[in-house]
């Protein structure tokens, strides 16, 4: 049942990028419309998930996340940081475990690089995991591509789905409202789950940028619902409540340098809708094999990530 729980978590980037919904609003904006710059954002996020899957006890999952996030839109480089205390109740039994993700993408080297680390302490004794992985994507789109496949592609989307929520004298609100009833979408069948399951779930997103569109904060919540066999297997709720700032600019050179993360294992396999996975013996890795970021940017990467670059371009010149 572990990749039910973390298909459930991926349902909330599927209705965000590709649901059915949304609605119009009359009210201002500084902005004409919502953009996205390249742009480097800190801040926290109060977060918390309880999940009930038939069979097995109830979990909760909660803490408050530090987190980084630097996108360049011209170089298509992205880095990320997140660090978090991971509190998990399952039934009357309490976990405490500490967690450190670093992300890294470099388009012009096809290569995304990811880290995690999680630590977990009983009184005296203390235990530590970690993994990095360096992924070599040989056919990943050229920078050209990806930019184009944002421009002409995602930005669009998220474009036509958000709406202003009005304008409180500094920040404009954009939101967003998905709902989805049907077959698992295919970004996360991946994560094999039954040919006959389904999913139903609700999303709403508010997010608040300045008139440059640089990131403040964005709140997101979701429900979600698993059936196989027309049978509920797994209900999920979550919420995220981010807060910081941004400043113009993407990651430095010396932020997309990762020879000081450890030994990173190469890999030529790559799964976009589970790059975080759970170090194998964490107490984390027992309930669930991928962590979800409660990045904003990140979500726009993998959109792009997944679209079809090639086909983005060659629609543009035709």
């Amino acid at each position: 049942m572990r990749i039910l729980v973390l298909a459930s978590c991926c349902i909330a980037t599927v209705l965000l990028l590709q649901g059915c919904g949304g609605g119009g609003s009359s009210t201002t904006c500084q902005a004409d419309k919502f953009d996205l710059k390249s742009q480097s954002f800190v801040g926290s996020a109060n977060f918390h998930t309880s999940t009930n899957v038939v069979g097995q006890k109830p979990t909760v999952m909660a803490g408050k996340a530090q987190l980084t996030e630097k996108l360049d839109l011209e170089q298509f480089s992205f880095r990320m940081d997140e660090s978090f205390p991971l509190k998990l109740r399952i039934a009357n039994q309490t976990i405490d475990e500490q967690v450190d993700m670093k992300m890294v993408l470099v388009a012009s080297a096809k290569m995304v690089v990811v880290y995690t680390k999680t630590v977990a302490s009983s009184g005296k004794v203390s235990h530590t995991v970690q993994n990095c992985t360096a992924h070599k994507v040989e056919n990943m789109p050229s920078v050209q591509e990806l930019k184009t496949g944002f421009q002409s592609l995602v930005l669009p989307m998220v474009q036509e789905a958000m709406t202003c929520g009005g304008n409180d004298g500094t920040y404009d609100t954009w939101k967003v409202e998905k709902s989805f009833d049907g077959p698992v979408p295919p970004q996360i069948m991946g994560h094999k789950l039954p040919a006959n399951a389904t999913a139903t779930g609700q999303v709403s997103e508010k997010v608040q940028m300045n008139k440059q569109s640089l990131l403040h904060s964005a709140t997101t919540s979701m429900d979600a619902t698993v059936k196989v066999s027309g049978k509920e297997m797994i209900s999920t709720k979550t919420s995220v409540d981010l807060q910081g700032s941004s400043t113009s600019g993407g990651p430095s050179k010396d932020d997309l340098d990762y020879s000081k993360w450890g030994d990173c294992k190469p890999s030529d396999q790559i799964n976009l809708n589970n790059l975080f996975q759970a170090p194998a013996g964490s107490m984390a890795g027992q309930v669930m094999e991928g962590f979800e970021s409660h990045g904003v940017l990140l979500k726009h990467i993998i959109a792009v990530l997944q679209a079809d670059g090639k086909t983005a371009t060659k629609s543009i010149v035709v």
